[in-house]
């Protein structure tokens, strides 16, 4: 990848009171990780598929430094298995959930809990 102007990546720490639930305690579960990582881009309609392409590159190259996971505030719609990124082992438990409070999927979306 070369070098792309107007993309920032901003880092929020995390542990303290974050850190202070077990993973399975909420949906959130991310409770050891260090930090979550945000990538803004700016793009104007004849680039954006490379824009997308190098915050995807970010993103890969985050994950393979051990930088996995994804938090569900920050929406990705490329994000490969993003159920198990975002929620990680409390999938199953939110699907049942959906499954049992929204039978019908009136609240579902593309990358809704019901549809992981």
């Amino acid at each position: 990848m070369t070098g792309h102007s107007g993309i920032d990546l901003l880092l929020d720490a995390l542990g303290g009171a974050v850190a202070e639930l077990a993973p399975d305690a909420t949906a959130f579960p991310h409770r050891s990780a260090l930090a979550s990582a945000q990538v803004y881009a700016s793009a104007t309609p004849a680039d954006r598929d490379t824009t997308t392409a190098a915050v995807d590159a970010i993103r890969d190259g985050l994950a393979a430094l051990g930088a996995t996971g994804g938090y569900v505030n920050y929406i990705d719609a490329s994000l490969p298995d993003w159920g198990t990124a975002y929620y990680g082992d409390n999938l199953a438990r939110l699907k049942d959930v959906s499954r049992c409070y929204d039978p019908d999927q009136v609240f579902a979306f593309p990358q809704s809990v019901a549809l992981a």
